[in-house]
């Protein structure tokens, strides 16, 4: 699936039946494995967080991304992002990390930190391409002035 244009995207908060086709994004990216908990107990945690939104960006109904994002104090923190792999380098994943910041900052925050998956993490120049900076080998940060 190629994305025809950035403008055709629709970023939103998750709806009530979206949370299989989140789960399954998470699979198709390797976020987790299959059969495992992992995912489902992520997706209760991020909603159990008493300021967090769950963002997903679809074109014609199918998402084709999601990002999760919290707000502690005047840190918002931003994880589990994924791109379909058929969608990427397309504008997508900054797109949607862009509407995270945005309601952390509406939110009150004054910055947005994110953690890295592990040491030499792909998303790293990624993330640096978006103005965040290192702060440890697994921690990003972006003040959201």
């Amino acid at each position: 699936m190629r994305l025809d244009k950035i403008n055709s995207l629709n970023i939103r908060p998750i709806k009530g039946g979206d949370k299989k086709n989140v789960i399954e994004m998470w699979h198709k990216c390797g976020l987790f494995k299959r059969g495992s908990l992992d995912a489902e107990n992520e997706f209760i945690v991020a909603k159990l967080l008493p300021r967090s939104e769950i963002f997903v960006a679809e074109e014609n109904g199918e998402i084709v991304a999601v990002v999760l994002g919290a707000l502690s104090h005047t840190s918002g923190w931003i994880w589990d992002l994924a791109v379909d792999p058929l969608c990427q380098k397309q504008g997508i994943g900054k797109a949607i990390i862009r509407q995270a910041e945005n309601w952390i900052k509406q939110e009150g925050g004054e910055r947005c930190m994110l953690f890295l998956q592990g040491e030499g993490d792909a998303l790293q120049s990624f993330y640096t391409g978006l103005s965040y900076t290192n702060v440890t080998d697994n921690i990003m940060q972006k003040p959201l002035a």
